[in-house]
């Protein structure tokens, strides 16, 4: 019997570690997402005049392309920069972004050319929003996400495609303005959450 269970462990071990990710491996891919995400944030403004904070609702459709590489640094363990593209509508506010995000991820096999990706990024972020008057506000600062129900699909060993259904962002971004000839500082931290509105289909080459 104990034979027998040693040969089982061996077997699944040598089937897991030649479907692995395999250290070494790496990849240039693209993607691209749709999502209608709620959310918390909260707005700090300090002038002169006056130091104000407020607290909304996050919402609107927001659209998005990125190209990424990774590299598997360890079998299943991937390291990842990510440089992505953001177009928010949310009313009459329009807002352009640009992320710069390293991030990690992990590959667990659940059939052959088949992997749930769990992955996490934080990196630098920055954004230009449309104000009544037709002039910008400039921000930048700190970004997160967490992608918890990631998957990636290879059918040969070049071409892979990944989904990801939920989401967990976080941000952090200042700016500096001004109103009535007055220097305005102003933060924005939010948190937003999506499951099921929010679409991310990305294409990898392997190499």
């Amino acid at each position: 019997m104990r034979k027998i269970l040693l040969s089982i462990v061996a077997i699944v071990a040598v089937a897991f570690s030649v479907s692995a990710q395999q250290k070494g491996e790496s990849y240039f891919g693209v993607n691209l997402g749709y999502e209608t995400a709620k959310g918390w944030s909260k707005v700090t403004v300090h002038s002169a005049y006056i130091d104000d904070i407020e607290e909304v609702t996050l919402g609107g459709d927001d659209f998005g392309f990125g190209l990424e590489y990774g590299y598997f640094v360890a079998n299943n363990l991937l390291l990842k920069a990510h440089i992505g593209y953001g177009f928010d509508k949310a009313g009459e506010d329009i807002s352009h972004s640009l992320n710069i995000t390293p991030g990690l991820a992990y590959y667990v096999r659940l059939a052959k050319g088949f992997y749930y990706t769990p992955n996490i990024s934080l990196g630098y972020g920055m954004s230009m929003t449309k104000q009544s008057d037709n002039s910008y506000l400039a921000a930048n600062g700190l970004v997160a996400e967490l992608q918890p129900l990631a998957v990636e699909f290879r059918p040969t060993s070049r071409f892979a495609m990944t989904v990801s259904l939920a989401s967990l962002q976080y941000a952090f971004l200042s700016s500096e303005t001004e109103m009535l000839n007055t220097p305005v500082s102003m933060d924005v931290q939010g948190l937003s959450f999506s499951l099921l509105t929010n679409a991310q289909v990305g294409f990898k080459l392997y190499f």
